[in-house]
């Protein structure tokens, strides 16, 4: 049994990946195929939108670690103006934000049905709220008080769950399910009232100037919008590359749903456990490669099993919860693509960690435009697909491990 911080985050996650299915599980079932497609790819943009600025959260815990072992910024000493993470977060959700309503403008009612200008509004919303979480959190992890970091994320997900459960049982339909669980990561704002230590982390600094701390800000943000378009928004360029009524509505809202449901198991608490393993790998830089040598190994197991249990009893399973049917050898060939992907975003963190910052956004770049390719090739839509989420993450793996590749070829 995990305890202490580990014990604390996974609970949180837990919590989190269980409400995410749950969300996931009741559109499938309350909404009309076209409708759950159009929720789906909301759900995706939302999530995406929330990923980048997991970035502000990874650099948080990085610097907000550093500077509580006593470590100086590499920028200056101590006549260096310090910083307000949550200023500069603030900058970045209202950049997002501007980036999400021109997403929203151009794709109008072919990517968010006839609703999308009130959609739009609420993703824009919800970048502003979510760049507070993020930074929050990460002030959180940062200084160890991970019970806070996991009743924070604990909170976020019950009050998704809730606003779900209320609007379901009214009848509301896909637009007021999606307002409603674009503005939960607001908890944030309560939480100040409420905390001490969500205030200190609020008030989390940098020893930089602003134009400094928004520049590393920058390189974990695109590391994190590369993460997060493999993750979160997999399901809006599926739909974005699908051909003209390829697998019709219902199909193409039942592929995406499949692979966010095969992913979710390794994804979401390992995404969750991104802020242990950034602290850890900053102020314990060694062991770093034993870590991922277990981690890789472990991956590795759960794909050959995942796969078999995937083609056995995987279709009746995602029928049984879904109401979606997918046929058990495709939802086989996405196992291995899901840990090709959480080995990514475990080499990627610990690249963030160790201050390889450039490192870490090229994998994921890298990772991010040979996925999108692959889903371009002229292939039948499952096959590329499965195809793309798996090429995709193992380039930019080696990418993220090329130093050590070299080494140990050098060693042979």
């Amino acid at each position: 049994m995990l305890r202490g911080p580990a014990g604390q985050v996974a609970a949180g996650s837990g919590l989190s990946a269980a409400v995410g299915f749950v969300v996931l599980i009741v559109a499938a079932r309350s909404l009309a195929p076209a409708e759950n497609t159009v929720f789906l790819t909301f759900w995706s943009m939302l999530l995406t939108g929330f990923g980048v600025l997991g970035g502000l959260s990874t650099e948080a815990i990085r610097s907000v670690s550093l500077a509580a072992r006593g470590a100086r910024s590499r920028h200056g000493g101590a006549d260096v103006r310090r910083t307000s993470l949550l200023a500069a977060g603030a900058i970045w959700g209202a950049v997002l934000g501007g980036v999400v309503a021109v997403v929203c403008l151009l794709g109008r009612e072919a990517l968010l049905g006839a609703d999308w200008p009130v959609l739009a509004a609420a993703l824009v919303v919800a970048m502003v709220l979510g760049s507070g979480w993020a930074v929050v959190v990460g002030g959180l992890g940062g200084r160890g008080r991970w019970s806070v970091f996991a009743a924070m994320t604990g909170c976020d997900a019950l009050l998704r769950l809730a606003v779900v459960a209320v609007l379901t049982s009214s009848g509301a339909g896909s637009t007021a399910m999606a307002i409603g669980v674009a503005v939960t990561p607001g908890i944030w704002v309560i939480a100040l009232s409420a905390s001490a230590s969500v205030r200190r982390a609020a008030r989390a600094e940098a020893p930089a100037r602003l134009t400094q701390v928004l520049a590393l800000d920058a390189h974990a943000i695109a590391a994190a919008a590369s993460s997060a378009v493999l993750v979160a928004g997999l399901p809006l360029l599926i739909a974005l590359t699908a051909g003209e009524g390829e697998g019709g509505v219902e199909g193409l809202g039942a592929l995406m749903l499949a692979v966010t449901l095969v992913r979710a198991p390794l994804l979401v608490p390992l995404t969750a456990f991104q802020g242990l393993i950034v602290r850890r790998a900053a102020l314990q830089p060694e062991g770093v490669e034993r870590m991922l040598a277990w981690a890789g190994a472990g991956l590795a197991a759960v794909a050959v099993l995942g796969t078999g249990a995937a083609a056995a009893w995987g279709e009746g399973v995602l029928r049984w919860v879904s109401g979606v049917g997918v046929p058990g050898l495709a939802l086989a060939t996405l196992v291995p693509g899901a840990a090709a992907l959480a080995g990514l975003t475990l080499t990627g963190a610990l690249a963030l960690a160790r201050s390889r910052h450039r490192r870490a956004t090229a994998g994921w770049l890298v990772a991010a435009v040979v996925t999108g390719g692959a889903l371009c090739l002229p292939l039948p839509l499952e096959l590329r697909v499965a195809g793309a989420t798996f090429v995709g993450p193992v380039a930019g793996i080696v990418v993220h491990q090329v130093k050590w590749i070299r080494l140990h070829s050098a060693e042979h």
